[in-house]
């Protein structure tokens, strides 16, 4: 488990919210910069950052100034475990070169990047929340997207906790042993209401 799953899963703070019985406006109060810092979340890019780059060097690619890369342009995730189609590229010419498997007479990297299409089509899509992203130098919003078998719709912030409160709901009950990272988060959480 990963330092940023052991501190806290803040995308899924929402349902912890939920399994302490907190209602959906509660939940939507949770979304803000005190929250954030108390969570860990500020700290804990950089860091996370680190241990990718530490697990694909185990394999041989150095990902660390792609990385670099990938900040200069902005955000670089749909979700996050999900990189959008240019970090996925940038990592499969990495291992294919390292390789030596590039065919003779394949296009520039450049050439080839232009013309590569998403693997998802209309992926889901989570925000970069305003205060973290004004850290990070890039831009911020608090609107996600489903994915197209949602019927890739853009959901504000209240739309966004009302849904995910109404999928919990269904799925059923959900322990707080089986959430990374949950007392930290409650304790955090607690402290700011």
């Amino acid at each position: 488990m990963s330092p940023w799953q052991r501190r806290c899963d803040l995308f899924a703070h929402y349902r912890d919210r939920f399994i302490e019985g907190l209602d959906e406006q509660q939940a939507e109060a949770c979304f803000h910069e005190d929250v954030y810092a108390a969570t860990g979340y500020f700290n804990a890019y950089d860091q996370e950052l680190k241990t990718v780059a530490a697990d694909f060097d185990g394999t041989g690619i150095n990902i660390s100034d792609m990385i670099e890369e990938w900040k200069q342009e902005g955000p670089f995730l749909f979700l996050p475990n999900h990189g959008m189609k240019h970090v996925y590229f940038d990592i499969v010419w990495a291992l294919l070169s390292s390789h030596g498997l590039l065919p003779a007479g394949t296009p520039e990297k450049q050439e080839l990047a232009s013309r590569a299409e998403c693997i998802f089509p209309k992926p889901a899509s989570w925000p970069v929340y305003p205060e973290i992203a004004a850290q990070l130098g890039v831009e911020g919003s608090m609107h996600w997207t489903t994915a197209i078998t949602a019927g890739h719709e853009t959901l504000d912030l209240h739309d966004f906790v009302s849904r995910s409160y109404e999928n919990l709901r269904a799925f059923g009950a959900i322990k707080p042993e089986q959430v990374p990272g949950f007392d930290h988060c409650s304790a955090a959480v607690h402290a700011q209401m």
